[in-house]
């Protein structure tokens, strides 16, 4: 007899469960996790531990560590209120009851972007080789073609 289930067929899923000697909460939370089809939160926690600790020696950078889940939604919250500049909706994003809690995103976002982060910027456009490598070298980027023009944008 095989060792393992065909992932596939319920029945031999739910064979091999009863196969082994595990406690009935084991055998619920297990029966739950193949219904649901999602993966134990500590098993996605490890990996992501296992992986952070591997990169982190894989580039010799100690700092990767110190990164967790909460640094990610950290992240995403700052990110999302400098792309909409709307502190309400990171609010109700987060989940959080009070707006005091939410209001630290906006230092942080003023941190990392500065005061005046309104992305001002220079915008030249040309179809000159000459004029194309002197843009990139003074800083500028390239945006988009359009009627035979090149576009950049440099901040301001």
């Amino acid at each position: 007899m095989a060792r393992g289930a065909n992932l596939s067929d319920p029945e031999t899923v739910k064979d091999v469960i009863a196969r082994q000697n595990w406690s009935e909460n084991r055998r619920r939370n297990v029966a739950n996790a193949y219904k649901n089809r999602n993966p134990n939160a500590r098993h996605i926690r490890a990996s992501f531990c296992n992986s952070r600790r591997s990169i982190s020696q894989r580039l010799q950078n100690p700092r990767l560590i110190r990164i967790s889940f909460h640094t990610f939604r950290h992240w995403k919250a700052t990110s999302l209120y400098h792309q909409t500049k709307n502190i309400l909706l990171v609010k109700e994003f987060l989940g959080h009851a009070s707006l005091d809690n939410t209001l630290l995103y906006i230092q942080v976002e003023q941190a990392i972007f500065g005061l005046n982060s309104d992305d001002e910027y220079s915008v030249q456009a040309t179809n000159n080789k000459e004029d194309i490598k002197k843009l990139l070298s003074v800083g500028f980027e390239y945006v988009c073609q359009k009627d035979d023009l090149l576009y950049f944008r440099k901040r301001k």
